[in-house]
């Protein structure tokens, strides 16, 4: 039997009738029993920035020309965005199937690996070095393989996700919804591996320019002086939010949502996000092949 978000026209009055603070607390026991370790692992995460905007503040060192907390707190956001969106959308799994041993298994994997990540990425800051591409040290060179792993791990949490939304055909979503969701899941899983294994094969995520971070965007820090191999890791990795978000936009813009518009959507991000990839390969910074 599937779990499916199936509202009546009663429900829904009543819901838009709620206080937004009992709105909240509403969703979040629901976001709480679909998927209980994904939810605190987002409780977590969103805690952990705390202290690493507070290393942030107070570590004034330096790696390769930047404060050697950002990262890390890059990562706690993309972690936290993650997470936070598998457990939104297991309310779409259907119910027999979370409740099977193999799939809460897998989901404490996943827990584990992205945890390894956080612990693996704070680490190598606290040491005043680099997490990704250091193999300076055995040990060093060790926890990048292991944490190689733990990467392709977390990311195929949204494949299982994607897979098991898509066999559901009783979610109670609208056909361009459902398609947003579990393409937008499987592609993300599909899209990261390929660009993160080209980036892994490398030196380092910057070619050509002073390869250094210093010469960046604002907030986003890719290179502007050369390629830089995470803008589109950046856009394979947000397929999953990008694709559910445009549903929702013409649903609100337009009151109705097109399939056909939505696959179109697809097809051009997916194939932008590698274009991406091909300007970074090429030395070129992020759009310095349309703009110069």
């Amino acid at each position: 039997m599937s779990n499916a978000l199936i509202i009546s026209p009663v429900e829904l009055e009543a819901t838009k009738s709620l206080p937004f603070v009992e709105l909240v607390k509403r969703e979040f026991a629901r976001v709480k029993y679909d998927a209980p370790q994904m939810t605190a692992l987002t409780i977590f995460l969103a805690l952990m920035m705390v202290p690493t905007l507070g290393a942030m503040a107070l570590d004034e060192r330096l790696h390769n020309g930047i404060n050697v907390w950002i990262k890390p707190f890059k990562f706690d956001v993309a972690l936290f965005m993650y997470v936070a969106t598998l457990a939104v959308f297991a309310r779409w799994i259907p119910q027999d199937s979370r409740q099977k041993a193999w799939f809460k298994i897998f989901n404490w994997v996943v827990v584990i690996a992205i945890l390894f990540e956080i612990i693996w990425i704070k680490g190598a800051a606290a040491a005043g070095t680099s997490s990704h591409f250091n193999i300076a040290s055995p040990l060093m060179t060790a926890a990048y393989t292991f944490a190689g792993l733990a990467a392709v791990t977390l990311t195929c949490g949204s494949l299982v996700y994607g897979f098991l939304i898509y066999r559901n055909k009783d979610t109670g979503l609208s056909n361009a919804m459902h398609f947003a969701i579990w393409f937008g899941s499987i592609s993300m899983t599909v899209m990261t591996i390929i660009v993160a294994s080209y980036m892994s094969a490398q030196t380092g995520h910057l070619v050509g320019g002073n390869l250094l971070d210093t010469e960046a965007m604002p907030i986003m820090g890719w290179a502007t002086d050369g390629g830089d191999l995470r803008v589109a890791h950046f856009f394979a990795s947000h397929i999953i939010h990008v694709l559910p978000l445009f549903v929702l936009y013409t649903s609100w813009v337009f009151k109705s949502e097109n399939i056909r518009a939505t696959v179109g959507v697809a097809v051009l991000y997916s194939a932008f996000t590698f274009y991406t990839l091909w300007e970074a390969m090429n030395g070129l910074p992020f759009l310095g092949a349309v703009f110069g």
